[in-house]
């Protein structure tokens, strides 16, 4: 039996969709925050969980011959949205992090960073979006940040795929397969594959990219993990 985790998200449905049918795998959906800290306790196998989690001496590696997910420019579900009255990001001064999020997160930060904004990220009871939170903008990922665009239309969205597009002109991986065994992974990578081969075409209108480059995908994270080293 394999144990592979997934995330509760739209953008994974390309690379999962089929898997909990089969006999030989327990899946399981969780937020990414639970999947590292399962991936940790060797409580899974393999997972398709935030980047981040490989970079610097991490003991996961991410397949980087294999689907992910990332974008080439415009993400659309991984955004830093800043409030009525913070029209950019030179008004940033405290910003609540998405507690699901690493990569998102640590995105984020990269983004304001950049462009020499001095931030500070800071936790958040409740609800980051009302207005006794005291910030001034909120990270999100995944359905919940599709669900916010709508629901706070007076809010200003800030596409984090875009701005690390416009600082690196480098697609960004937002997700991988990451595991710790790599004999046993070699079990599991055929069934990931065939799986996003026969689903990955439906998506081809959504503007994300379930395939790269190896080349592109290590670049990328040698530059991410270059700006959250520094």
């Amino acid at each position: 039996m394999f144990r592979i985790g997934t995330v509760p998200y739209q953008v994974a449905q390309p690379l999962t969709a089929g898997l909990a049918g089969r006999d030989d795998i327990e899946l399981v959906v969780a937020p990414p925050a639970q999947l590292a800290e399962m991936l940790a306790s060797n409580r899974l196998d393999c997972a398709l969980a935030s980047s981040v989690l490989s970079l610097g001496d991490s003991d996961l590696f991410l397949w980087a011959d294999g689907p992910v997910v990332a974008s080439i420019g415009s993400i659309k579900s991984v955004l830093l949205m800043l409030r009525p009255g913070c029209n950019s990001l030179n008004g940033v001064k405290r910003w609540a992090a998405d507690p699901n999020s690493h990569t998102g997160r640590a995105l984020a930060g990269i983004v304001l960073a950049q462009n020499k904004v001095d931030a500070v990220m800071v936790d958040v009871e409740g609800d980051a979006f009302d207005t006794e939170a005291g910030v001034d903008a909120v990270q999100i990922i995944g359905d919940p940040a599709l669900d916010a665009v709508a629901k706070y239309a007076d809010w200003t969205v800030i596409d984090l795929g875009d701005e690390w597009y416009r600082l690196t002109n480098l697609p960004f991986v937002f997700a991988g397969w990451l595991f710790k065994d790599a004999d046993k992974f070699s079990d599991i990578a055929p069934l990931l594959e065939v799986t996003a081969e026969s689903n990955c075409a439906a998506y081809a209108e959504s503007g994300l990219h379930y395939h790269l480059d190896v080349k592109q995908i290590e670049m990328s994270l040698q530059q991410f993990a270059q700006w959250i080293s520094s």
